[in-house]
């Protein structure tokens, strides 16, 4: 969990209304030593933490340390990589933050296509003959080529929103639509039928898209639909932005004003209180820092 992620907390009083604070510390209000205030600081309202009537600091302490797990932090940092090793058991179609969504489709080795209902995978039958429960052979081919095309979008997204190395889920994303379009032409091919009513002779246009139709449960079908640039009078595609360029912003480095902002960057970049780099981002000595 990010040291920058916030969520609300009740004030001590009705009129305060919510508070916003770390969210690590919202959600163990074990280690929080007091009662969550806003008081009155030099640019308006701030958040403080004020002792509970009382209490005895030390034994608090004493017992929030207790809550602490051992042996969390071996002092080697831990190198992340945006890869998802390709292991022959696993369950492939797990967005890159590893948090599937309902109605997210998966293809496992053994199990064939699945599809998270109520938070669960559920293997997705195929169906036989032209009715019957199921999907059709061809609709779960469809399916099961576009869900790399989904998780390769994801992958560049997450990538540059995280400001890391994108260039290889961008070659991965390319590669899996290319696969696609070879087998089932554009993501967003689309067939147009008019019709004429024989009374009225109103005539209505109707536009049915055969390779996105199966994929509409997905809560991403219209994010993969939108990384093809789709030309409706020659029916063809030609890859987007999100292949070659940066769609999305680099993150807005944090605006640091006090000694507090500077530690809640440090943790979320190291993972530990770095006394030296605190003082670096606030312009200060150590000591200053600590007195301060």
């Amino acid at each position: 969990m990010g040291w920058l992620d916030l969520d609300e907390v009740r004030g001590a009083t009705v009129d305060e209304g919510a508070i916003r604070v770390n969210r690590w510390v919202v959600r163990h209000p074990g280690f929080v030593l007091g009662t969550h205030v806003l008081t009155s600081g030099p640019f308006g309202e701030t958040y403080t933490c004020l002792p509970r009537d009382g209490q005895n600091l030390g034994t608090a302490l004493d017992a929030a340390i207790r809550l602490l797990p051992e042996a969390l932090y071996d002092g080697k940092p831990t190198e992340i990589d945006l890869d998802l090793d390709d292991d022959g058991d696993r369950v492939v179609g797990l967005p890159v933050d590893r948090h599937a969504r309902e109605g997210s489709f998966l293809f496992d080795q053994s199990r064939g296509l699945m599809q998270i209902i109520e938070g669960e995978p559920v293997t997705i039958t195929m169906r036989k003959g032209r009715t019957g429960e199921g999907l059709s052979e061809k609709h779960i081919r469809i399916i099961a080529k576009l869900i790399p095309i989904r998780d390769a979008v994801r992958e560049v997204l997450k990538a540059q929103e995280l400001d890391r190395p994108w260039k290889d889920a961008q070659v991965r994303l390319r590669i899996a639509w290319s696969s696609f379009v070879r087998d089932f032409g554009p993501i967003n091919h689309t067939t147009v039928a008019i019709t004429e009513d024989p009374e009225s002779g109103e005539v209505r246009e109707t536009h049915r898209r055969p390779n996105l139709q199966p994929f509409l449960d997905d809560p991403d079908c219209w994010l993969v639909a939108s990384i093809e640039d789709y030309d409706l009078e020659t029916d063809t595609a030609r890859p987007g932005p999100i292949f070659s360029e940066r769609v999305i912003a680099p993150p807005a480095p944090p605006v640091i004003t006090s000694a507090a902002d500077a530690l809640a960057v440090v943790l979320n970049e190291r993972g530990h209180v770095d006394l030296d780099h605190i003082a670096e981002l606030v312009h200060q000595s150590p000591d200053a820092v600590i007195v301060g």
